[in-house]
């Protein structure tokens, strides 16, 4: 990958730092793009485990095979590699709420779909496609044209194709680097139980050897000064005058999660004229059941159907509220980006100076606000 010196480990490399077997499907590595000046060449986890920790280093990576079908992540490996930079972190504080939100069959199906992997793929697939449209379209109603500049035509179908696969991968492809619901809103609640040690948690993918592999990111970071600096932007001005407020509701107002929600309601008084046709029995006897019950007891409670909620992800509240809500969200991908190497170099980080890339309150404005406010 870019900027990664010779002999410096890779993302996804085997975990044989750990004094693994070789050939194991998990890695721990330290990204030499973040390397400190105590650390110039990204030396691995063994070597670097002395060193001072600071904002925006990657502390572990854990790799996995293929979206699909490759082994889960080894999240046994994260304690022992925590320890070595003198965290203890309770296992409870992530390996369930990790599991809970990767290891579902339908969020290995959206990573695999979504991943640069499957997007390598879907590009010439889709040329060939295109290609194969125009040519049998053009030869259905334009055949004897076609027929005579059988040449330039391909070529006319070839550079049209090419401009339609372009176009479809650079739609998909701006879209990484933004949150995502199915794996940074997931991993949420890993990142609230990883705050408290100074860490934060983000999946990304890359390519190595022609092949597709996950990469879970953790890295150390304080955000006790990117939250009194979002605080203070929250509480600037007021209500729509307030730029930061005015992109989280540009930028998230259709972030919506379907919450299935079940309980006891109350029956309808016995002597109720009408009933929904939802509770109206379908069988006479389960009507006389029903009148039983409420002879018995016409207080008596029942469990309602289960019902879906929409909850909107809009952060509310105080600006302490928000801003904390905006730093577990923002977290996730914040990592994932670090891990990867995908964000920018600069030497005017407010809060992650060490690792010369913009601390996570800066990610946060610029991916709100736009690269002009940054």
């Amino acid at each position: 990958m870019d900027g990664t010196e010779s002999g410096a480990p890779r993302p996804g490399q085997t975990a044989i730092d750990l004094r693994l077997p070789a050939g194991h499907p998990e890695a721990c590595t330290t990204d030499s793009r973040h390397a400190g000046p105590e650390d110039p060449e990204g030396s691995g986890c063994l070597q670097d485990r002395a060193a001072p920790l600071y904002n925006g280093r990657v502390l572990l990576t854990l790799g996995t095979g293929a979206p699909c079908w490759g082994p889960g992540f080894d999240y046994g490996a994260c304690g022992p590699a925590f320890a070595r930079h003198g965290l203890r972190v309770p296992s409870e504080d992530y390996e369930l709420p990790l599991r809970q939100a990767l290891d579902a069959p339908e969020v290995r199906r959206f990573l695999c779909f979504s991943s640069c992997w499957f997007l390598t793929l879907l590009a010439p697939t889709l040329y060939v496609l295109a290609w194969c449209a125009l040519f049998s379209t053009f030869h259905l109603f334009l055949r004897p044209l076609v027929e005579e500049h059988l040449a330039v035509s391909c070529l006319g179908f070839s550079a049209a194709s090419v401009l339609f696969a372009g176009a479809v991968a650079l739609l998909l492809g701006r879209s990484r680097g933004q949150v995502t619901m199915n794996s940074d809103v997931r991993l949420m609640r890993a990142n609230e139980g990883l705050r408290g040690h100074r860490l934060l948690v983000g999946l990304s993918d890359c390519m190595e050897s022609c092949m597709g592999r996950l990469q879970l990111t953790f890295c150390f970071f304080d955000v006790g000064d990117c939250l009194q600096r979002l605080i203070q932007l929250l509480e600037g001005r007021p209500g729509s005058q307030n730029p930061l407020q005015a992109g989280v509701r540009r930028k998230m107002g259709g972030f919506c999660v379907s919450v299935m929600e079940n309980g006891p309601v109350p029956l309808q008084a016995a002597g109720a004229k009408s009933m929904d046709s939802e509770e109206t029995p379908l069988l006479h006897g389960s009507r006389e059941g029903e009148n039983d019950g409420e002879a018995s007891g016409q207080g008596r409670l029942r469990s309602a159907p289960a019902h879906t909620v929409v909850v909107s992800l809009v952060p509310g509240g105080t600006p302490q509220e928000a801003a904390s809500w905006l730093l577990t969200l923002y977290g996730a991908c914040y990592a994932g980006l670090l891990g990867a190497g995908r964000l920018p170099r600069t030497s005017r980080s407010l809060h992650a100076r060490e690792a010369a890339v913009p601390c996570l309150c800066q990610h946060i404005e610029r991916s709100l606000l736009g690269p002009c406010s940054s």
